[in-house]
């Protein structure tokens, strides 16, 4: 049972160049004109079907990390469905005389209600004209003929220039005579009086100007479906709302003063929105969750000055929305909303996830390549070679730690594409090459690595005690990963164990100082059991022992360092040393049996650098799971140091692999993991010895104190 050494080969994802089958992305533009599902297959799958479900409840919840390109492929999903849709009709509000406070809502074709407005103000014009023509006679019979021939041609004419259909032809016919015989009476009146004046005009003005149409919705430029993306949602912004006006210092509002909010506008298409900005504003979240109860749209009354009142149109007004809403949030938010509001969660019946990596494949190479080439050609940056993207493609391998998968975060390779692009026009290139890649990479850890390098240099200053050659009982450096805001990178942490007799157990030091957390304590336990277990045969164990992480002030969380914990103790009972320029990473379970890690390229990589630093021997290296063999995209100096013999990288599936090349000893465990007992000249043959020296330490000292009790009874016994 031994660790095995990775070759270089083993250690990074290599694409070729020539796999690519393209010189540079100039070559792909044909193929780059639209958006790609790329890796999402499930996610687009979801999504068409929720967009094409017309049944209500069928709203989508789209799931994912930030830079996925949910909101982006959603949008121009909406937008391509759209276009086969029909237009909505538009929305129009009139003003009714016989209920003044609830205006007439009329939905007529797209483009119709625009025709209204136009037709209206033009028989508005030619009537008040016509009138002031007829008044001019002087028969008064004939003023009454003309004006009522005038009345009736503008009101024919103003019908007549309108396509309606046969509903919305009934309520304009109903509307307009209700109008026609307002201006009569108006009119009327004012033939009837003895005292003649110039007031006629403001009279008719002041009915007309009354009856006019508000044109809530307008389609008439739309050529399929709306599609709304609201990107500040507010009640007024979402819902609409009815103002108040000043009119001579008084606050005055009626139907005109209706306005439209974005889940009007998207009647009958789509609309995205953001469940972030929803939640952070309470007042809309409620509004929102009753507006999906009914899909009805209460306007909100809003007034210009504030503890004013309108003295008309004091309802709030209802309209009816068919609208598909799209919701996006995290993974976090939908689990939580489909346990805290159910109610809530049964109208978003489609769930759509975008997946944070994909298996990666020729296609998704390709996929990924024309990607790039759709980003230089928005961006204006010059094109990327093949080596370039090869070199791209790898470290989206790199960002999800995995050589068989890719990223599907696609904002992280956007931001290396932008800022590669740029070293490219620094150096007055054609075309992004590697080295501007590399260039890109290393100006950004100059922006964000200064903690890295304070504590590097704070163990190279011999500040934080680590030791990088050499042997030494009861110590070791383990692998951990530091995560500073936007700067996350890999350090060694010594961890030191002590024993001696006693009947205490382990004690976990930076748990009975509360700097650890569950996961950690969880480890600390399963590796106390294994050992119980492995020495059962000569239970109970008489031991005290503590282990420590040496120089730790911010507190410990994860179980990855459980495997060298392990070590350091049995190096501690057995008096064995252990090597001091290998680092260890991994978890283990109630068998010993290793388990895998994250940040796994980080923390190798860290320790690296560390060892770089101070000068490589030949003989530092780290030992990790076997399981986060297929996890490993390392930097190519990490793997030229390999290739070179220089440094090491060892794996292990059993911790007592690991222990036997930490120590040089067989660990004296057979393959049948029988524990009735080891061989002298294995370590758990050094940890059994000091065992069974343990056990008759504490018995000799149990013999003594029962003798002095005997001689020296206590005052009760007495």
């Amino acid at each position: 049972m031994s660790a095995s050494s990775l070759k270089f080969s083993d250690l990074r994802v290599t694409v070729q160049p020539e796999s690519l089958g393209f010189k540079n992305t100039s070559e792909l533009i044909a193929d780059s004109q639209s958006r790609q599902w790329l890796g999402q297959k499930n996610a687009e799958s979801a999504a068409r079907y929720g967009l094409n479900m017309q049944q209500p409840d069928y709203h989508l919840f789209v799931l994912g990390k930030p830079g996925s390109g949910r909101r982006s492929l959603l949008q121009d999903l909406m937008v391509e469905l759209a276009a086969s849709r029909p237009v909505p009709q538009d929305l129009c509000v009139l003003h009714s005389m016989d209920a003044a406070i609830k205006p007439i809502i009329l939905c007529l074709p797209a483009g119709v209600g625009r025709q209204l407005q136009h037709a209206y103000l033009d028989m508005r014009k030619w009537l008040l004209a016509n009138v002031a023509d007829s008044l001019n006679e002087t028969a008064a019979e004939s003023n009454d003929n003309r004006i009522q021939k005038n009345i009736d041609t503008a009101f024919v004419q103003v019908q007549s220039n309108l396509q309606l259909q046969h509903d919305a032809q009934r309520h304009m016919e109903a509307y307009f005579k209700q109008m026609q015989s307002e201006v009569e009476f108006c009119l009327s009146d004012f033939l009837r009086s003895d005292n003649k004046n110039d007031h006629w005009k403001t009279e008719l003005q002041h009915v007309l100007s009354i009856d006019r149409v508000n044109l809530l919705i307008d389609n008439a430029e739309l050529t399929g479906a709306p599609v709304i993306i609201e990107e500040n949602p507010t009640v007024s912004s979402l819902f609409g709302y009815l103002y108040y006006p000043l009119k001579n210092g008084k606050s005055h509002a009626d139907f005109s003063c209706i306005v439209a909010g974005s889940l009007l506008k998207a009647n009958g298409g789509f609309i995205l929105l953001h469940i972030d900005d929803l939640l952070s504003n309470e007042v809309l979240w409620i509004k929102f969750r009753q507006f999906l109860r009914n899909l009805s749209v209460h306007v909100e009354l809003v007034s210009a000055v504030p503890n004013t009142s309108a003295s008309v149109f004091l309802q709030s007004q209802a309209f009816q929305t068919n609208v598909k809403i799209v919701l996006i949030g995290s993974a976090e938010d939908y689990y939580e909303l489909q346990e805290d509001d159910p109610e809530l969660m049964r109208h978003f019946r489609v769930k759509v996830d975008f997946c944070k990596s994909f298996l990666a494949s020729e296609q998704t190479y390709k996929g990924f390549s024309v990607f790039i080439a759709r980003l230089c050609t928005e961006t204006q940056l010059p094109h990327f070679s093949a080596a370039a993207v090869a070199y791209l493609l790898e470290e989206s391998h790199r960002s999800v730690e995995h050589q068989k998968y890719q990223s599907a975060i696609f904002a992280d390779t956007k931001a290396l594409v932008l800022e590669s692009g740029s070293q490219c026009l620094v150096r007055q290139g054609e075309v992004v090459e590697v080295m501007d890649i590399e260039a890109a990479l290393h100006a950004r850890d100059l922006r964000n690595n200064s903690p890295e390098l304070l504590l590097r240099q704070s163990i190279l200053d011999g500040e934080i005690l680590i030791a990088l050659s050499g042997s030494q009982v009861g110590r070791l450096n383990a692998l951990t990963q530091i995560e500073w805001g936007d700067c996350q990178f890999g350090t060694p942490a010594c961890i030191t164990a002590r024993t001696f007799p006693g009947e205490d157990g382990l004690l976990n030091v930076v748990r009975e100082v509360d700097m650890s957390g569950p996961i950690h304590d969880k480890g600390v336990l399963i590796l106390q059991n294994y050992l119980s277990a492995l020495f059962s045969h000569i239970a109970p164990l008489a031991l005290n022992a503590s282990i420590v992480f040496e120089q730790e002030y911010a507190g410990i969380e994860g179980d990855s360092a459980s495997c060298a914990e392990f070590y350091a103790l049995l190096s501690s009972l057995s008096n064995v040393p252990l090597k001091q320029g290998i680092a260890i990473t991994g978890a283990m379970n109630q068998f010993g049996e290793v388990l895998p890690v994250g940040a796994i390229n980080d923390k190798i990589e860290g320790y690296f650098k560390l060892c770089v630093k101070a000068g490589l021997t030949g003989e530092q290296g780290v030992l990790i799971p076997q399981a986060n063999h297929q996890h490993l995209v390392l930097h190519r100096d990490v793997v030229s140091a390999v290739k070179a013999n220089r440094f090491a990288i060892y794996t292990m599936e059993h911790v007592m692999q690991g222990l036997e090349l930490l120590s040089e000893l067989p660990s004296g465990m057979s393959e049948s993991g029988h524990h009735s007992g080891y061989s002298p000249d294995t370590v758990l043959g050094h940890v059994q010895k000091s065992l069974i020296g343990f056990r008759r330490a504490c018995q000799m000292t149990q013999h003594q104190h029962k003798v002095e009790h005997r001689r020296f009874p206590s005052r009760a016994d007495k």
